[in-house]
């Protein structure tokens, strides 16, 4: 059964997606954490147990996706990065140079 999001966006293919974490509204954009989800059918090894199993799906990691108007337009690793890029987007200086460089 799949559960509904409470909060839906397009992503970077087109499609929709969902997360249900509220959102941090930053300087006119919003910043919602996404649990990263691989479908999968392939087995999986757990050391402390020394068992096999099988499962649809796997939780793959976390990102922070910033959304404007509905869109995601980036994917951070954290939620100071998601903040760095959004200042450094409305300085008019958006390329990944002057990302680094904000560090």
């Amino acid at each position: 059964m799949e559960t509904k999001q409470k909060h839906n966006f397009i992503g970077y293919s087109g499609e929709p997606v969902g997360t249900d974490k509220d959102p941090v509204e930053y300087r006119g954009f919003l910043i919602y954490e996404r649990i990263l989800v691989e479908r999968t059918t392939s087995p999986h090894y757990i050391p402390r147990t020394s068992k096999t199993y099988y499962r649809e799906s796997v939780i793959t990691g976390t990102i922070w996706a910033v959304v404007k108007d509905g869109r995601e337009i980036s994917q951070l690793a954290g939620p100071n990065g998601a903040k760095r890029a959004i200042d450094v987007h409305l300085s008019g200086e958006n390329t990944f140079n002057k990302l680094m460089a904000a560090k």
